[in-house]
């Protein structure tokens, strides 16, 4: 097996045999993660990929390993797996691999450190999924409600026989299975040796009392989990992008791995909310977040015909204070003009005095003063969040202080222009 490290954006050439794998692999990808911008490039032997990030494996057992674009540090794996949501699309399909395959920042290694700690969380909280499931059985003792009709048939041979069902809490249940066979299955990606223990124990843990061998009925990924065990969500999430895909279960004895790429670009705007929602938290109600929407830019007579969607929006004293524009590209000295037009319209058009352009990159605050808008917007700030060196929690309290000391900064064009 073979690895091909790409930088998104750089072009790089790949052995000609293998130009049919990388098609095929390219269309398998799209096909899943159905970008909303262009990820790949290939004229000839020169191959590029654009908005991704992780590896893809190629039918040949050869891997393309994709890291991003904007500067990142070391373990920036981890950070992409901490932003993913229920609804991000992952691309993930089975490999094998020798022993000595891993690479740097492999998703599929992260994938699994992240998901034995969200399953060790919801089994802490509320131990393993437990459903009702009606049973049906035969006692001499009535527990359960008479089957009539059926112990009638055979009371003549048996007539202290019962036949009863009822319904009772058991944790054998798709749930219980899904959650289980891919502890398994991540178990067997991950290099660190206590990491795939606890991902064996938790397989136990998650289903108890059911074997290891157990078969998987995959439409089980259409399922929803009741509501009543709601801690499990984030592990179902992960759970279920792995149970998609039917090659993952592996036969035993051989070495096996996962490929996993992502689309990033969402994991931007994932992050910013994130950010924002902290920052109302710790603002004591002097800043409120509002929810992603449509605003109209242009109307005619009878109609909106533009709208302005932007990706973050701060209230102040009941006004729209600042919007907020995520753009997964590095930070020049100055921003694209495209970039600049969009935040400015978005914010003259909520009538806000302070636009935001955010960058997944690290880098110092730029503030820029705004001409020929009337007054509104005020200021354009241009913030890098750190995407690639993100933990969660204090990463975004972290994050949400930075924001709030420079709105805290800019209040009085709030209230004075």
């Amino acid at each position: 097996m073979k690895v091909f490290n790409f930088r998104e954006h750089q072009p790089q050439l790949v052995p000609v045999e293998i130009i049919p794998n990388v098609l095929e692999a390219v269309g398998r990808v799209s096909a899943i993660l159905r970008p909303t911008l262009n990820q790949f490039k290939i004229i000839g032997r020169e191959v590029e990929f654009k908005n991704i990030v992780g590896s893809i494996g190629l039918a040949n057992g050869d891997r393309l390993v994709v890291e991003p674009k904007v500067e990142s540090r070391s373990n920036w794996a981890d950070s992409v797996i901490q932003l993913l949501e229920h609804e991000t699309r992952i691309s993930v399909s089975g490999s094998r691999r020798s022993g000595d395959s891993q690479i740097r920042n492999d998703l599929s290694e992260a994938v699994g450190y992240e998901y034995a700690r969200r399953l060790r969380l919801a089994l802490r909280k509320d131990g393993p999924i437990q459903i009702y499931r009606r049973k049906e059985f035969e006692s001499t003792r009535i527990s359960g409600q008479l089957l009539v009709g059926k112990w009638m048939r055979k009371a003549f041979a048996h007539p202290f026989t019962f036949p009863q069902v009822k319904d009772e809490l058991s944790a054998v249940n798709p749930f219980t299975y899904g959650l289980s066979m891919v502890a398994r299955i991540l178990s067997r990606t991950v290099a660190n040796k206590h990491v795939s223990a606890e991902l064996r124990e938790l397989a136990t843990l998650a289903a108890p009392g059911q074997s290891a061998s157990f078969a998987i009925d995959r439409s089980i990924v259409s399922l929803r989990l009741p509501s009543q065990w709601s801690a499990y969500q984030p592990a179902w999430d992960i759970a279920k992008v792995v149970l998609e895909n039917r090659s993952l279960i592996s036969e035993s004895g051989r070495n096996f791995g996962l490929d996993i790429a992502v689309e990033p670009w969402p994991l931007l705007e994932t992050l910013l909310t994130r950010c924002l929602e902290a920052l109302a938290q710790i603002s004591d109600g002097e800043f409120e977040v509002h929810s992603k929407a449509k605003h109209p830019l242009l109307a005619d007579s009878q109609n909106v015909v533009t709208n302005v969607i932007p990706d973050g929006l701060i209230f102040f004293r009941g006004a729209p204070f600042a919007t907020f524009e995520a753009k997964y590209t590095k930070m020049g000295k100055l921003p694209k003009e495209a970039h600049v037009y969009q935040a400015l319209a978005t914010a003259a058009a909520l009538n806000s005095p302070i636009a935001f352009l955010v960058y997944p990159t690290e880098c110092s605050v730029r503030t820029l003063q705004v001409t020929g808008f009337a007054g509104r917007p005020v200021k354009l700030v241009l913030l890098g969040l750190g995407m690639y060196s993100y933990e969660r929690s204090q990463g975004d309290l972290d994050r949400a202080r930075q924001i709030l000391s420079i709105l805290s900064s800019l209040r009085g064009y709030g209230v004075e222009n």
